[in-house]
């Protein structure tokens, strides 16, 4: 358990100075010792601050590498204490907004927005004809990649921040066209949850299970994409609300979405009550999807920090989600190929940080506080640039939000800060633009109940009205009272999800079925050795756990309706892995196929094979736009529809990476499907597997057909050449599939 709270008291003296004590580090834990000017890394390795302008590294007593800290920018606001390693810290931070991975960036901003200027115009880089321009992946594009409420979010913040009616025109113009074509293209009517996942889980297609195609990874909802999702409406939301109630219009735009609508949905289908935490995704059928049971705290802390999560919500979060001394990963538990947020990190343990400031979880910040500092001293350990290292862990930010409890709306600044015992002495923020102010505020004392909060010397409400202008002094004195909460009740360690089961899959209803995702035992005997005492397989039934696999033969009873089976290795009944690929089993009765060759004109000079192209029909904006076709339904009724196309066309060509194209029922448009383009980024290392091989089916849509003859259109869908370009809005597509529900 961290000390901070404990110790860090006994440091002080009279006149503000610090004695440290050799014997009584600030933070004591398994990874670190921190003192005000130092943290000790446990291996022989010290990082110390020579005032607020030299950070050294030491080992073992030896200066290895010193680094000189710039001073701050005109622009830059201050942070000034009695502590060198934080005020050194600081200064670092605020050179390195710049060099945060642009895909984090619209993170990093909703820490600290300042100067807001400068925050508008790093997020307008990325905006063309009121788009956000997507983040390239080399592999995936819109709308597998969907961080457009990311950007909304942050606009807001930078918004309420600044207070450019300029720059709430332009968030209000930018969302108005992202959220309509969002929600045409990427949203789930039955679950009422955004598809696709944030950039910064689209590192590597080695972190998810080898069976999912880019259409399955759109097909997933995220709690990334839906929580920035709900932040950014409830942004928007709020800022017309406030500027209502002082007489003015927003001129933001009426969305056909709102966040109550979405929280409803979140909470519903992401919480997990037995471990009371936030799933990450769901995944699988679309239609009948699974949790998976491990939790992305990056969006759970932007949970709590933007107010989604509910304060017995965010209690829990606090108290179940493992962490270490070395602070939260992004991912926990890892996924089985061990991933837990990579370059993501740093904004996950800074957004944490805030987090559990926000939360009241005292014992939770202390020792997020500590496993951040300890995260950037070990990032400077590296020879590259100093500044691209702590880039993202947005120090300036954290204290911001924490240590004068700073949150941002249209009509001024609320106050609710939090300063646990460890960091008592005065902490001054200097030269804060504010909007047409100029902030210089003083917080002295720890806790987080107010004694007194003055602005240029007189008493009244924690607040900071955006009207004012000029200088201004702001002095919070806090009461010293314990600020303490539940502690996290776990440690992530290294524990990692186990691996997708091995299906193979002899007949429509049997499959044989192996752990781990390894080769096949040669005998039931060889497998049953493999096999950890640990580990158990779980059947799926259309979403629903129906029991356990009691040996490796399965056979799936006569559904007499589509029903989708997935198999889960489940380790020390705790640990839920990724699911076996969906296997689609429907009466043959309920299953009609429609080949498009017979309805289009047939054949594609892009695939070699003549007779395998005869089987293909190819789409653009010039040819087979619109593809018409009748089915007679037996029965009056749902159905699902999907078109099962080449996949592949990424690999020869990387423009060729999403095509969409509309559904048209009767006249009535009922979705769009997505046609996600495996590219040269994601080929497989095997030669033998031909990219004109690779086949998938689109995303499923819900439909109701009349009994007997039904009119349906497949027809070319163009959004902005920003999302796809129309050059590359191609498909080659062999089937159109329809089942009975």
């Amino acid at each position: 358990m961290s000390l901070l709270a404990v110790t860090f008291g006994s440091l002080l003296c009279g006149c503000g100075k610090i004695h440290i004590d050799p014997a009584s580090p600030v933070v004591h834990n398994a990874v670190c010792d921190i003192w005000p000017d130092s943290i000790d890394l446990h291996n022989g390795v010290v990082v110390r601050a020579r005032g607020d302008s030299l950070l050294q590294i030491r080992v073992e007593g030896n200066v290895l590498r010193s680094i000189e800290v710039q001073p701050y920018g005109e622009a830059d606001f201050r942070f000034v204490s009695d502590y060198p390693l934080l005020d050194a810290l600081c200064r670092l931070d605020a050179g390195s907004g710049e060099r945060v991975p642009q895909y984090l960036l619209p993170y990093a901003l909703m820490l600290n927005p300042f100067p807001a200027s400068s925050a508008a115009d790093l997020l307008d880089r990325r905006v063309k004809n009121s788009y956000v321009v997507p983040m390239d992946t080399r592999r995936y594009s819109w709308p597998v990649v969907n961080d457009n409420g990311a950007w909304i979010m942050a606009g807001c913040e930078v918004f309420n921040a600044g207070g450019s009616r300029r720059w709430l025109s332009r968030v209000g113009e930018v969302a108005e066209k992202v959220v309509g074509e969002d929600l045409l293209v990427a949203s789930n009517r039955a679950t009422g949850l955004f598809y696709g996942i944030p950039r910064y889980m689209a590192g590597s297609d080695a972190d998810f299970p080898s069976w999912m195609e880019p259409v399955d990874l759109f097909s997933c909802h995220t709690l990334g994409v839906n929580a920035t999702y709900w932040g950014a409406l409830h942004s928007l939301e709020e800022i017309t609300a406030r500027m209502a109630v002082k007489n003015e219009q927003s001129h933001l735009p009426q969305l056909p979405v709102d966040a109550d609508s979405l929280l409803h949905c979140i909470n519903r289908e992401f919480w997990m009550p037995s471990t009371g935490v936030y799933s990450a995704m769901l995944y699988g059928y679309p239609l009948y999807p699974l949790q998976l049971s491990s939790s992305d705290n990056l969006a759970q802390a932007l949970a709590v920090t933007s107010g989604m999560a509910s304060p017995a919500i965010a209690s829990s979060l606090m108290r179940r989600t493992p962490a270490s001394a070395a602070g939260v990963t992004t991912f926990a538990p890892a996924f089985a190929s061990g991933f837990t947020g990579g370059r993501t990190l740093p904004v996950t343990r800074a957004m944490w940080t805030v987090a559990a400031s926000v939360a009241g979880s005292q014992p939770v910040f202390d020792d997020a506080f500590s496993g951040l500092l300890y995260s950037m001293a070990g990032a400077l350990l590296s020879d590259t640039d100093p500044r691209s290292n702590v880039a993202g862990y947005s120090l300036r930010g954290v204290l911001l939000r924490t240590v004068a409890g700073m949150r941002f709306a249209f009509d001024g600044i609320y106050f609710a800060p939090s300063v646990p015992r460890g960091l008592p002495g005065v902490k001054r923020f200097r030269h804060l633009r504010y909007r047409r102010a100029l902030l210089d505020i003083h917080i002295s004392g720890t806790g987080n109940e107010m004694k007194s909060f003055r602005i240029d010397g007189v008493e009244t409400t924690p607040f900071f009205p955006a009207s004012a202008e000029g200088k201004h002094l702001i002095e919070i004195e806090l009461s010293g009272n314990s600020t303490a909460g539940d502690a996290t009740g776990a440690t992530s360690g290294d524990v990692a999800l186990p691996g997708a089961p091995m299906v193979e899959w002899v007949g429509e209803r049997r499959a044989k079925v192996f752990p781990l995702a390894t080769t096949a035992p040669k005998s039931s005997a060889a497998a049953r050795e493999e096999l950890p005492a640990s580990y158990v397989n779980f059947v799926y039934l259309n979403g629903a756990l129906t029991g356990d696999l009691l040996s490796h033969d399965y056979t799936l009873y006569e559904a007499p309706s589509l029903t989708a089976v997935q198999f889960v290795s489940v380790m020390d009944n705790k640990y839920v892995g990724f699911s076996s690929r969906p296997h689609l089993y429907a009466p043959r009765r309920s299953v009609s196929l429609v080949n498009l060759a017979q309805v289009a004109r047939g054949g594609s000079k892009v695939i070699q094979d003549k007779k395998l192209s005869a089987r293909f029909v190819e789409s653009d904006r010039g040819k087979n736009r619109n593809i018409a076709f009748a089915f007679n339904a037996p029965s009056a009724g749902t159905y699902v529809v999907d078109v099962h196309y080449l996949s592949g066309l990424g690999i020869v060509n990387g423009r060729r990476r999403t095509a969409l194209r509309s559904l048209t029922v009767n006249g009535v448009r009922s979705g769009v499907f997505v046609f996600p383009q495996l590219t040269s980024a994601s080929a497989p290392a095997d030669p033998a597997l031909d990219w004109q091989s690779r086949t998938a089916f689109t995303n499923p849509l819900k439909v109701e057909l009349d009994s007997g003859r039904n009119e349906l259109e497949i027809r070319l869908y163009q959004p902005s050449p920003v999302y796809i370009d129309p050059t590359a809005n191609a498909i080659l597509a062999d089937f159109v599939r329809i089942i009975r529900l």
